[in-house]
């Protein structure tokens, strides 16, 4: 019966795992990369224009995610908002030329300095993303 139960265990822990790791890669859990690289103490408000939307999927990740580009005043900013099918629930709809305000922190992403956004303002419509301390929204007991 003891060895049962162990066999059992060495099944179900490493299970848990891959599960929790899966999640994980789909940037679903409050472990997600994106809530890891998300520093309160860098967040930035920056306007301006959007001038191009990624539907954005990492190799092996089985994720497909939403990008822009934000142009503002001084540069062009690539902008990571969450994934596609989050995004497509919302009411606030992003459009190529649109007048915009995000609100998120500045992260360096694969060598270059990226902002994942946890609020874009269009008008006065708002397009909630994360808490104040990164983690997204579309986590957690029934947010999926």
């Amino acid at each position: 019966m003891k060895g049962l139960i162990l066999m059992i265990a060495a099944f179900i822990l490493p299970l848990n795992v891959l599960l929790a790791q899966s999640n994980d890669a789909q940037g679903r859990g409050q472990g997600s990369r994106d809530s890891r690289l998300y520093d309160p103490k860098s967040v930035v408000k920056i306007e301006g224009t959007i001038t191009d939307i990624q539907n954005y999927s990492p190799e092996g990740t089985g994720r497909n995610g939403i990008h822009i580009k934000l142009k503002t005043n001084k540069k062009t900013m690539n902008v990571h908002l969450g994934p596609s099918w989050y995004i497509d629930k919302q009411d606030v709809k992003l459009n190529i030329n649109d007048k915009i305000t995000v609100t998120g922190s500045v992260v360096t992403y694969s060598g270059s300095k990226v902002i994942i956004a946890s609020k874009v303002e269009k008008g006065k419509k708002i397009l909630e993303l994360r808490d104040t301390n990164g983690i997204p929204l579309w986590s957690g007991k029934g947010r999926q």
